[in-house]
């Protein structure tokens, strides 16, 4: 596999986000405004979860990004404060 474009979920996930574009721009009506909007992001987000998840793989295509060490300290810090 060359990238996460070339996952079948992925390429499912995109005919979702495009149809989804696709009945917005034939069935837009303000009353149904905020159900359309929310559709379009959960469909997008799909297809950016599985671009994350494949970028954990250990394809020399993605890195695995560094560690935030100042969430590391702070997690530490309450957990000290706790005990």
């Amino acid at each position: 596999m060359r990238d996460h474009t070339s996952l079948f979920a992925w390429q499912e996930a995109e005919a979702v986000c495009l149809a989804v574009i696709d009945l917005g721009k034939i069935y837009w009506r303000p009353p149904v405004s905020h159900l359309y909007w929310q559709l379009s992001r959960s469909s997008l987000s799909v297809q950016l979860n599985i671009a994350e998840g494949y970028s954990f793989t250990e394809s020399p295509t993605f890195r695995i990004p560094p560690r935030n060490r100042s969430r590391d300290r702070f997690s530490s810090a309450v957990a000290e404060a706790r005990s």
